[in-house]
């Protein structure tokens, strides 16, 4: 049975690795893949060189995982030139081309609306997600061990949320001997945590409790830690933030207050490229095909 990506025309745009993998196994599938601003890999793929002969009669635009920048700056590697979403890149489009990307600016979504093109963020599902909340909290581990002077076996670690990476994050500080502390609201959470044997407590409650941190993790994509509370921590504390941007962290009073702190974006496509590509590879082929499907029923 012939692939229903068979003949497909798909642009496969900027990123890094993780992103010749999924052109890979588009390929694979009997797409037609051009890609734009990433480097040349031996095989079938269509390297391009102007952005405008990427997205030539293609049916799809896949963006990094990483997103577009509220500027429309797509993330590239640093060997590659740069990218970002103009003019050029809206007048080239097809009413009927799907935009993919882990995650769009409000300004492309009104472009996108306007143009009446149809678009997914794939970064928020659940099957993407969950696998990358793997890697992402590997890469808070090794940041961590890195960073602090003392073993993370008995150090005290505040996991900021408890979401899809906050609960991978937790369950892997717990398991390696941390005295792991989960802030959450929903009483569902605090319940799961404590049933995970982690010790649990709301944001209301972080304040009273913060100054025990060796680390904080956060993975809250709101202002959670702000100066009052980075105020009220020990000096030696390592802050990681997990959250995509502008993240949960108030890093100018970070600054101000002597405390280190990270935004540690993309872990995943630094910590585990091979890992993290294959998760997309393995679900973006059919997420594509899934959607050009909906379009012709």
């Amino acid at each position: 049975m012939a692939s229903s990506l068979a003949g497909a025309r798909v642009a496969v745009i900027g990123g890094d690795s993780r992103q010749l993998s999924v052109a890979e196994a588009l390929a694979a599938e009997g797409a037609l893949v051009a890609t734009y601003g990433l480097p040349s890999r031996p095989g079938v793929l269509r390297p391009v060189s102007t952005l405008r002969a990427a997205m030539e009669e293609a049916v799809a635009v896949v963006l990094p995982i990483s997103g577009v920048s509220s500027e429309g700056r797509v993330t590239t590697l640093p060997s590659q030139p740069p990218i970002r979403l103009e003019e050029e890149f809206w007048q080239n489009l097809s009413s009927s081309t799907l935009i993919l990307a882990g995650s769009l600016p409000e300004e492309a979504k009104r472009r996108i609306a306007e143009g009446g093109h149809r678009f997914v963020e794939y970064a928020e599902i659940d099957e993407i997600a969950i696998l990358n909340s793997i890697p992402t909290a590997e890469g808070a581990l090794q940041l961590a061990m890195e960073a602090l002077p003392i073993t993370i076996h008995g150090a005290c670690v505040f996991i900021l949320g408890f979401g899809r990476v906050g609960l991978t994050t937790a369950r892997l500080f717990h398991a390696v001997g941390a005295e792991t502390w989960v802030v959450a609201d929903r009483p569902a959470l605090l319940a799961r945590a404590y049933e995970m044997g982690c010790r649990a407590v709301t944001f209301a409650g972080l304040a009273k409790e913060i100054h025990r941190a060796d680390l904080v993790v956060n993975t809250v994509p709101a202002r959670v830690l702000s100066a009052e509370t980075i105020a009220l921590t020990k000096p030696g504390v390592y802050i990681i933030d997990l959250a995509s941007a502008p993240g949960g962290v108030d890093f100018q009073a970070a600054q101000d207050l002597g405390r280190r702190a990270v935004h540690a974006l993309g872990l995943p496509g630094r910590v585990a490229p091979e890992t993290a590509g294959r998760i997309l590879s393995n679900t973006l082929p059919a997420l594509i095909a899934g959607e050009l499907a909906k379009k012709e029923g």
